[in-house]
């Protein structure tokens, strides 16, 4: 289609004839009894000089003009009306599910306007746009094979995905661990360059990745770095630390506003990190770094129980059995002095290849696949899959401000809060659990289930504890005496759990040694 170039009539003709038909018709008036005075009409500088034969002869060219023009702009309509009445006559059925008639353009007050919309709506026009884009996006496809000749290979193997800014991250390929792909916006499939795909490289092998405070992290051996920006345009790596890494990326949970992982020296959060600049302060775990010395780091999981503030670490070995399995057991708790700090706990008896947490109809879920093809889920029951657990606590070894003198003990206070009834054996032990010292027979703590509450299923007749504040304190006379005393709670009944808020020991002053 060829495009005809229209001269636009000069605007100064069109006035100047204007003015001269004014001046013509002009006439000058006389008021009866008042005498006007006349004055010549002002002629614009370009008719002065010129004839009447030449001024009518260039109002008749403006008039030609102005018809011709008249004349094309009906011919463009034609065109546009019949493109739209064919249009709604193929896109009849579709017509309730578009959107209204554009706002019509009036061709004499807007023909610019007018002319770009009827120029843009052409089909030949459409379709030429329609090969342009997909010529662009199969140059920007065919420029990304050649960078990545093994992309589909490259993307097949993924160990680590997240979705961040609308666009899906995979990393952990075992054919580019250092890359991290990213999809087009809202498709996780299509990886067209020109669409808003692309890649990020980093100088270390990627270990996991996590979206994490509008950015996301991007954890390797031995740095850390996140992507920030809001789109595929801006996207930018910037380092968090080149001095600490994580071990492995199934270790990295987000838990109580900050993300925990596992460093070489120990857990860390990210917050940590970045504030203090990569110290030892920024280990969260110093207390039990002899149990993370030694573990087997091939296989690392973990999962986040957010009821509880609870983080599992679970690092199975190969060789051993499920009941045997070594686990950690992280919790967030206030301190006596006010603060807020974690405490640990070691697991057994669980194998997990995969875990898994998070809502279901508004109930927390907590996942785990077995080595053994089995999915098991955790946080219910009071057993491990038909076996009862073997729950222990051990306190530190108390010298009550003096290690000196000898403490007769009196009795122990427990408080704890129970889902259920509870049968369960304490020891106390002295002097480090030392032989030359007697250490008395353990002692049981046996009360009834748990406090009565109206609603409650479990709450029935002669089973449930009525007239309890919830927290039950028992106490419990011991006896024997030592410089040091230490506690021992050992559950393994098979009972419901109980969550220890703490104890109280009372105890007479000896002689001092």
């Amino acid at each position: 289609m060829m495009a005809r170039l229209i001269e636009e009539r000069p605007e100064d003709v069109v006035e100047d004839t204007l003015e001269q038909q004014e001046v013509t018709e002009q006439e000058p008036q006389e008021d009866e009894g008042t005498q006007v005075e006349q004055t010549e009409p002002e002629v614009p500088e370009k008719y002065q000089g010129k004839s009447t034969a030449e001024i009518v002869r260039m109002h008749q060219e403006a008039e030609k003009l102005l018809g011709k023009q008249s004349g094309e702009v009906g011919e463009l309509r034609k065109v546009v009306d019949d493109y739209i009445q064919a249009q709604l006559d193929t896109s009849a059925p579709q017509a309730t599910q578009q959107a209204g008639p554009e706002e019509e353009i009036d061709w004499y007050s807007e023909p610019d306007k007018a002319m770009e919309r009827a120029i843009s709506n052409h089909p030949s026009i459409k379709k030429a746009e329609e090969a342009a884009a997909t010529n662009a996006r199969s140059a920007a496809l065919s420029q990304l094979q050649q960078r990545h000749p093994d992309m589909e290979n490259i993307v097949a193997d993924p160990k680590f995905v997240e979705i961040f800014r609308s666009h899906a991250f995979y990393a952990g390929m075992s054919a580019s661990p250092q890359e991290l792909i990213f999809s087009v916006p809202f498709d996780e499939d299509d990886f067209t360059g020109a669409s808003g795909a692309g890649s990020i490289k980093v100088d270390e092998p990627i270990v996991g990745i996590k979206v994490f405070r509008e950015n996301l992290f991007v954890f390797c051996e031995d740095s850390i770095f996140k992507i920030a920006g809001s789109s595929s345009s801006d996207f930018a790596v910037v380092p968090v630390t080149r001095a600490i890494g994580c071990v492995d990326g199934f270790s990295i949970q987000e838990i109580s506003g900050d993300l925990i992982y596992l460093a070489p020296d120990g857990l860390r959060t990210i917050a940590g990190t970045e504030r203090i600049g990569d110290v030892e302060l920024g280990t969260i775990s110093k207390q039990i770094q002899p149990r993370l010395d030694n573990i087997d780091k091939d296989r690392i999981s973990s999962v986040v129980i957010r009821a509880k503030s609870q983080y599992r670490l679970f690092f199975p070995d190969d060789s051993g059995g499920t009941t045997s399995s070594p686990g950690l057991l992280g919790v967030i708790k206030a301190g006596v002095d006010g603060g807020v700090g974690w405490e640990y706990a070691d697991v057994r008896g669980i194998k997990p290849a995969y875990c898994a947490s998070g809502f279901i109809n508004g109930v927390e879920t907590v996942l785990h696949g077995g080595y053994d093809g089995y999915v098991y889920k955790q946080e219910t029951g009071n057993t491990f899959d038909g076996t009862n657990i073997a729950a222990i606590y051990r306190g530190p070894d108390y010298t009550m401000g003096d290690a000196g003198i000898r403490k007769m003990m009196q009795r122990i206070i427990w408080n704890y809060d129970n889902e259920g009834a509870v049968n369960s054996n304490f020891r106390i032990r002295y002097d480090f659990n030392s032989s030359e010292t007697p250490q008395p027979n353990q002692y049981t703590l046996n009360t009834g289930a748990a406090v009565a509450i109206y609603g409650n299923t479990s709450s029935t007749y002669a089973t449930a504890v009525y007239g309890s504040s919830g927290t039950p304190l028992v106490r419990q006379s011991v006896e024997g005496g030592g410089f040091t005393v230490a506690v021992r709670l050992d559950d393994a009944a098979g009972a419901a759990p109980i969550s220890l808020k703490g104890y109280q020991l009372e105890f007479t002053p000896g002689g001092r040694r």
